[in-house]
């Protein structure tokens, strides 16, 4: 009998267009993609290599106080704060450029139409996990009553700061967000699969204009990045929440289906956004505040608390493992490029929020692999996409079998967005 293929690459969190921008060939391998940030360690063959098959692209652009600055981010991903045409054509030139891309088969975009996103759908997906992925814990959440949200967790670089109970349960006004996007599971390696995630939601000019967006090719929208957007506040604020523009951005996502993405909120943009909205959500690429000094750390407001990864989870919704280093364990010299974590600190985030929510299906990968930062950043002997596999390693050495390890990898995002998967009729 031949043995099974282990599952591809799906990352939730890759800043592709503005690394681009950036300078890098994108096309090229890394030993010849130049451009600055290096050691690289994406580039699109590089993702081939290493089976990542579908991904969230991120636009991602930063506001400045003051462009004129001699020590200002230049680039132009960059506008001034506050400048929605600026942040607009900032953010709609890196648009144009995954359609580019698209237009010329080196990716294909997520469908746009609508999927089955029925809660029965999105229950029954589920029913290839084993009994292993279903962790018993007193801390699963109850689908009767949302957690109650204690108050969340910078720069370009990041670190500059089968069903459980609790899924089967899930309320029927939460249906996930398969009306979004389609990825296909194939045996062709390529085209990559890409969906579009708006990393600071200033350059969408206004709620009204969502649709341009939403036609091409945009799934999820982060609302703020570090610093306060014209729409909320992000984790390097004073806890800022939801401007009247946010509040307004909300109906207008949910009514396209486009999904909300918490990672880069403060806390309390977070709660005020849980309120507002019964939609799944995801954290496309947080970790767990408990394991990384609780609200001790200064940049505790990038990562997520335990209540909110438990909320996540109670919609349906994703996390996404980020593997910046010092996201993944706290002490480390970010002077010395050798001090990195290992694969199993980075898998101790992915065994928590499990254990927390009682199964296995509400986290992926979000590696933000190179995003303002290089492949020194990352864990320890993961410098490529290729090397994602030692996470798989770790995951099973803590007892992971294969179905499990592959909703990690893939499932159990390609589930989220509500469609079926070869890898999934396989298994």
């Amino acid at each position: 009998m031949p043995t099974a293929q282990p599952a591809p690459w799906f990352d939730a969190h890759l800043d592709l267009a503005y690394l681009a921008e950036k300078g890098r060939d994108m096309h090229a391998p890394l030993d010849d993609c130049r451009g600055p940030l290096q050691p690289a360690s994406v580039t699109l063959p590089s993702l081939r290599d290493g089976d990542v098959r579908a991904c969230l692209g991120t636009i991602f652009t930063e506001g400045v106080q003051d462009p004129t600055a001699h020590d200002a981010e230049t680039g132009a991903h960059v506008y001034a704060l506050g400048d929605a045409e600026g942040a607009y054509r900032a953010g709609m030139r890196q648009l144009k450029l995954y359609n580019a891309w698209a237009g010329a088969g080196v990716i294909e975009l997520m469908p746009c139409k609508p999927q089955d996103s029925s809660p029965a759908a999105f229950n029954n997906a589920s029913s290839s996990l084993s009994p292993a992925g279903r962790v018993a814990s007193s801390g699963a959440p109850s689908s009767s009553s949302p957690s109650s949200l204690s108050p969340l967790g910078r720069g370009r670089g990041e670190g500059s700061s089968s069903s459980s109970s609790s899924s089967s349960s899930l309320p029927s006004s939460l249906s996930p967000p398969g009306e979004r996007a389609g990825v296909r599971g194939s045996s062709s390696p390529s085209p990559l699969r890409l969906g579009v995630l708006v990393e600071c939601a200033d350059p969408i000019p206004s709620p009204d204009e969502l649709p341009e967006w939403d036609e091409q090719g945009v799934v999820a929208i982060g609302m703020a990045w570090w610093h306060e957007s014209r729409y909320a506040g992000g984790n390097g604020t004073d806890n800022l929440g939801l401007t009247d523009l946010g509040r307004a951005l909300i109906p207008a996502m949910d009514a396209l289906a486009v999904v909300h993405d918490l990672s880069h909120l403060s806390q309390r943009a977070t709660d005020e956004l849980l309120t507002l909205t019964d939609a799944p959500v995801i954290a496309s690429h947080s970790n767990c505040r408990s394991l990384l000094g609780g609200e001790a750390n200064p940049q505790h407001l990038r990562h997520l608390s335990d209540d909110t990864i438990r909320e996540i989870a109670r919609r349906g919704g994703v996390i996404g493992l980020n593997l910046i280093r010092n996201f993944i364990r706290t002490g480390l010299d970010r002077n010395n490029p050798s001090d990195r974590p290992s694969a199993d600190d980075a898998v101790a985030h992915v065994e928590h929020i499990c254990e927390l929510v009682g199964d296995r299906r509400c986290v992926g990968l979000g590696s933000d692999m190179d995003g303002g930062i290089t492949a020194n950043d990352l864990p320890a002997a993961i410098n490529t996409p290729s090397d994602l596999t030692k996470l798989t390693d770790a995951l099973r050495a803590r007892g992971w079998n294969a179905d499990d390890l592959a909703a990690f990898r893939y499932d159990n995002w390609i589930r989220f967005w509500g469609v079926k998967s070869d890898h999934l009729e396989q298994a």
